[in-house]
């Protein structure tokens, strides 16, 4: 038996016949589209763009060169976005945005009864907080919440607390590095001031105050009272100590110069490594449709699968009815 035809024709009246069931049906999905709008709560999202610096600006060795300039990017590449993605998205950087903005006690969850409130809070944050690198080489934070101030505030505590981790990654090394530096320097200025008393009682004993060269072509005239036994080895013994004295007094002066370089742009605060190019303000609108386009995408739906249904009842009738004629 052929299969009953069902074109154009036969489309446009079936929903023409039953056009009053597919107004009620579009209808009524907009009133349960604006019902849904208005009984669920509406979520604020706010945003805060990032832009990431060079940290090999702010190295000592571009800081402080002798020789000629080097040409040095101020704007992070690539990979230094990467860095900051990583930065971003850790538990540790979480938990710390979670502490500075109190979120445990924005989302009600009471630290001494629940012992798993950290958990918790971080699940919520998890929920609202995105970051995303942009095309620009920058760095979008957003965080959605229902209170749009408390939406505003942690997007912008979450770029102050990853400015503090990734920042603080270079000056922890610095850091490290300038206290390597300051237990050589005390132990130079040790030195120093043990071999200026050494050298002070060989003097006072033999009666030797000129400055005595180490080099054995430039020894100047000592007076007569300072020879007899034992001036040959208090000659040596003062010569070697201020050899020694003089290189440790060299070195010294090295450490303190490399201690005040180091000491530079040793806080997160003098030459921060990403800078906050758009804070988050508290946003006006909530996130996603209005309550007009609502209705009208609900009103669009529902008239779209009500005109399904119509066009399949329709042509499983006619199916149906030619199978028993």
């Amino acid at each position: 038996m052929p299969t009953p035809s069902f074109d154009l024709i036969d489309i446009t009246q079936a929903l023409s016949r039953r056009f009053r069931f597919l107004l009620l049906v579009a209808v009524a999905a907009a009133l349960v589209a604006a019902a849904f709008y208005l009984i669920v709560p509406r979520k604020y999202m706010a945003e805060a763009d990032l832009l990431i610096t060079n940290p090999l600006y702010t190295d000592r060795n571009n800081l402080f060169r002798n020789d000629k300039a080097t040409f040095v990017d101020y704007y992070g590449r690539e990979d230094d976005v990467d860095k900051v993605m990583a930065v971003a998205k850790s538990r540790a950087t979480h938990d710390s945005i979670i502490h500075v903005a109190s979120l445990w006690a924005k989302f009600g969850l009471d630290t001494n009864k629940n012992k798993f409130w950290l958990k918790d809070a971080e699940d919520r944050f998890m929920k609202g907080f995105e970051v995303k690198r942009t095309e620009y080489i920058t760095v979008k934070l957003s965080y959605t919440d229902a209170d749009p101030k408390l939406a505003a505030m942690v997007c912008n505590d979450a770029a102050h607390v990853i400015n503090q981790v990734y920042s603080g990654f270079y000056n922890d090394l610095r850091r490290e590095n300038r206290k390597s530096i300051q237990q050589q320097y005390v132990r130079a200025d040790s030195m120093v001031a043990v071999l200026t008393d050494s050298l002070a009682r060989l003097r006072d004993r033999y009666g030797i105050y000129q400055v005595l060269s180490p080099v054995r072509n430039t020894i100047t005239t000592v007076p007569l009272t300072a020879k007899g036994a034992g001036y040959g080895l208090a000659m040596e013994e003062i010569q070697n100590l201020e050899a020694s004295k003089d290189q440790y007094v060299v070195d010294r002066t090295r450490y303190q110069s490399l201690l005040a370089e180091y000491s530079t742009a040793l806080h997160s605060g003098d030459q921060p490594q990403i800078q906050v190019i758009s804070p988050a303000i508290v946003p006006e609108k909530p996130k996603g449709l209005s309550l007009p386009l609502t209705i009208l995408v609900g009103a669009l739906v529902g008239g779209f699968f009500a005109m399904l249904w119509v066009l399949f009842a329709t042509y499983w009738k006619k199916l149906t009815s030619a199978h028993q004629a």
